[in-house]
């Protein structure tokens, strides 16, 4: 009996620990412009989070909070790797590494590739992935 009730309890604790992260929703608003530019929106210990083609990028917080990306991500409260442990994993490409994402109405390009370049790019839905987007 007294195993049962150990096995069981070592199951909830690694369930717990497995459990997929997340406290708030990211919101992003697509641009409706064609003339797209990256925008730097948030720096995680150098790696850079921009967008293209995006207006504006917003987290909102289980406790209902409202905080533009920076916020959250410079007090630690959110990773990048939190943001992107929630998303659909569409693609790896085979430049080192760069992932694409799947989110509700964009996509986030997280490159890795052998030139040393890991940004976070947050672009509208419709953009495909180039590669210039991970160069220096």
């Amino acid at each position: 009996m007294k195993k049962i009730i150990l096995i069981s309890f070592l199951c909830l604790i690694l369930a717990g620990c497995f459990a997929e992260y997340k406290d708030y929703n990211l919101l992003v608003a697509p641009s409706n412009e064609d003339n797209c530019e990256f925008v730097e929106v948030a720096n995680e210990l150098g790696q850079i989070i921009k967008t293209y083609c995006i207006d504006e990028v917003k987290l909102k917080m289980t406790d209902g909070t409202l905080n533009d990306i920076s916020v959250p991500i410079s007090t630690g409260d959110v990773t990048i790797e939190n943001l992107l442990s929630v998303l659909e994993k569409k693609e790896v490409l085979y430049d080192g590494g760069t992932t694409i994402y799947e989110g509700e109405d964009y996509n986030i390009f997280k490159c890795q590739n052998m030139a040393g370049v890991n940004d976070i790019i947050i672009a509208r839905k419709d953009i495909e992935f180039k590669e210039e987007f991970c160069e220096k």
